[in-house]
């Protein structure tokens, strides 16, 4: 099969497949046959009938052993196939880079397990934290195929509100940009967040090379010396605070200083501390839910 007609046939996603086209792009043999063998809406008759023509046909003896592999696999799991169930499959589960236009602000639905495509019934989400810095740094990756997603904060389940962070990671051949409705009533809010995440999100990579999403939610370091770290973790909402020595935690309180883990020990003198700045803490936890990160670390001595 030919490029144009396997980004015809497998590329679900309308805006990944026009790109790809736009730029008369290849994918590799190898490449062909991962994205078969983990496709999401992809029956397994119909990758295993694929897959048989793809070994047929190429001169890949390595090849010809991983999509017998693969095949052994998928029918091994095909008892399992449902709405909403998937595997990655072992045997073809190479890093495979996905050229698409999408980035960090961008409003999307998606189009597989039990996404629904209707009008206010669909998932809603934002792509967060990828820019063309995050793109430069994928093309680059050596990783495995999961490696391919996107990171999407899904505000909506239909018109129920998900949260703070509800997230997805998502392959781009199932993202497609959402235009919701004229009169929407979700659309004031969504355009809002669509715009405060363009504005406010910085792309931060991490040492090896791949990038961190959702710098919002993450873990922030609000004090360090020789001894010791206190970090506020806001990923799950309420925030926790956690006091670290060379990198075990050594105690988990949340934000309201409330004891959630740890030696109960420290908690007293901890608390003593956290209440000495606790002006400081509320305005970092203020700022950071806003989404501004204007504002000055603890630095008064911890004594525990």
């Amino acid at each position: 099969m030919d490029d144009y007609l396997f980004i015809d046939k497998f590329i679900p996603s309308k805006d990944t497949k026009a790109y790809l086209h736009s730029i008369d792009y290849k994918f590799t043999e190898l490449e062909k046959a991962t994205i078969v063998a983990n496709h999401y809406l992809l029956p397994a008759k119909e990758k295993i009938a694929w897959l048989q023509e793809c070994s047929k046909a190429t001169s890949d003896k390595d090849l010809k052993k991983r999509i017998s592999n693969a095949i052994t696999c998928i029918k091994k799991h095909k008892k399992h196939e449902r709405k909403g169930w998937y595997y990655y499959n072992d045997a073809l589960f190479d890093f495979v880079f996905i050229p698409h236009d999408f980035r960090n602000g961008d409003i999307v639905t998606c189009l597989y397990g039990d996404w629904d495509t209707t009008r206010y019934n669909e998932k809603i989400g934002i792509i967060l934290g990828y820019f063309d810095d995050n793109y430069r740094c994928y093309k680059k990756m050596a990783g495995d195929y999961s490696d391919t997603q996107i990171c999407v904060d899904i505000k909506f389940d239909g018109v129920n509100y998900q949260g703070e962070f509800e997230h997805e990671h998502i392959n781009p051949i199932y993202i497609e940009r959402m235009n919701l409705h004229k009169n929407d009533e979700r659309i004031p809010y969504i355009n809002y967040l669509a715009l405060v995440y363009k504005e406010k999100y910085d792309y931060d990579a991490l040492g090896d090379g791949s990038p961190e999403y959702a710098r919002l939610h993450r873990s922030l370091t609000i004090y360090k010396d020789d001894r010791y770290e206190v970090m506020i973790d806001f990923y799950d909402k309420p925030a926790e605070i956690t006091l670290l020595s060379d990198g075990e935690i050594l105690l988990t309180v949340g934000i309201n200083k409330e004891f959630i883990s740890g030696r109960k020990a420290l908690y007293e003198s901890f608390a003593k501390w956290l209440e000495k700045n606790d002006d400081k803490l509320t305005d970092i936890v203020w700022e950071w839910n806003l989404g501004n990160e204007d504002f000055e670390l603890i630095s008064e001595e911890l004594i525990i």
